[in-house]
């Protein structure tokens, strides 16, 4: 009788050191899997972070493109405009010497 009472109570003993074992063990796991959850989070988070930053580069980028092509097209047409002003001005020039020529040879 005191030995099958030393033999359950060493059991009971042994089943319940395997009881804690096994909640250690779930427990470390659901410690693992928060951290690997928690890394994972942040790595998506950087992930996305990069790619907003390489987007809003790129925006910035072509924004900056369009202002340039917008200050080269607006320099050509005051070129352009500036040309046909001193043209006319010329001919208008060579007009007025011409008439000039005229009178002069009129007298």
């Amino acid at each position: 009788e005191i030995r099958l009472k030393k033999q359950q109570e060493e059991s009971r003993r042994k089943e319940l050191e395997l009881t804690r074992k096994c909640e250690e063990e779930v427990a470390q796991r659901k410690r693992i899997s928060a951290a690997r959850a928690e890394l994972e989070i942040k790595h998506f988070e950087e992930k996305q972070s990069t790619k907003r930053m390489l987007s809003d580069r790129a925006s910035e980028e072509l924004k900056q493109r369009a202002m340039r092509e917008c200050e080269i097209f607006e320099r050509d047409v005051r070129l352009r405009n500036q040309k046909a002003k001193e043209k006319a001005e010329a001919a208008r020039k060579k007009l007025e010497q011409e008439r000039i020529a005229i009178d002069e040879s009129r007298r």
